[in-house]
């Protein structure tokens, strides 16, 4: 969790998946802490925090960006998720069956090497 390489990988997986289908942070975590029932009784074990605050301040602040993002963007993932159900439309294609000519650009840890067509509309979170 406090691996450099692990937190920048960590933000990558949450850039990914702000823009996709389904959003989700989870996974198998150490420490792993031990889940008894009030009686008793073992549960299966618990694994390490996983809230975005867990990574540390800097990695929760761009987190945390991302979330907004998501948040601003439910109408439009409500509206995509809906066509594919009623009409079969992908939910996600790959930008190179549109577009197939190479594009190398700067992606700093804070930013998605995010492309849209003129005119798209996109929410900036606050």
């Amino acid at each position: 969790m406090n691996d450099p390489e692990f937190r920048e990988l960590l933000v990558r997986w949450f850039q990914l998946g702000a823009l996709s289908p389904v959003m989700r942070l989870h996974g198998d975590r150490l420490p792993y802490e031990d889940i008894t029932a009030a009686d008793g009784t073992p549960r299966l074990r618990s694994g390490g925090p996983n809230e975005l605050w867990s990574y540390g301040d800097e990695v929760y602040e761009i987190l945390s960006t991302y979330v907004h993002l998501r948040e601003q963007m439910r109408d439009d993932v409500r509206e995509v998720m809906r066509s594919a159900h009623e009409d079969g439309q992908p939910v996600m294609r790959g930008l190179f069956h549109d577009f197939p000519q190479t594009i190398v650009v700067d992606a700093p840890l804070e930013v998605i090497p995010l492309f849209t067509r003129d005119g798209a509309r996109i929410p900036i979170p606050s």
